[in-house]
């Protein structure tokens, strides 16, 4: 699908560029103008349809390359450990969030995350994703 999508996107982008040599050469009409809206108008929404699609692709993770990432994080030393497995942690006057780096980097879409634990640790309710 993700391929039909791209090759539809090139011809509609060369029907733009045509259309914009003949408003270039001066041929403008209604006609023109119009059809020029419409490619427009399909450019963007095939433009969505992509990133629909090539976020649809999952990135598939082995059991050995997470195991590989943390035992590869285990080795360093303290700070850059932290640095290392730790995104972010906010703190909250009721609650801390923290945010661990996700084992792989290819990611279609940067936003999303897992949300790992939730619970209460003495005074404060803990959150963890991975991001």
């Amino acid at each position: 699908m993700l391929n039909v999508l791209l090759r539809e996107q090139r011809q509609v982008e060369t029907s733009i560029e045509t259309v914009m040599a003949a408003i270039e050469r001066g041929v403008i009409t209604n006609t023109t103008t119009k059809r020029l809206k419409e490619l427009e108008a399909r450019q963007e929404e095939l433009n969505k349809q992509i990133i629909i699609e090539k976020s649809k692709n999952a990135v598939r993770v082995s059991e050995e390359q997470i195991r590989a990432y943390y035992k590869e994080a285990l080795a360093l030393e303290a700070q850059m450990l932290i640095n290392y497995l730790v995104k972010e942690i906010v703190m909250y006057d009721d609650r801390i969030e923290i945010f661990f780096h996700k084992p792989t980097r290819n990611s279609p879409d940067e936003s999303r995350g897992c949300f790992v634990y939730t619970g209460r640790q003495e005074n404060f309710d803990v959150e963890i994703w991975i991001v």
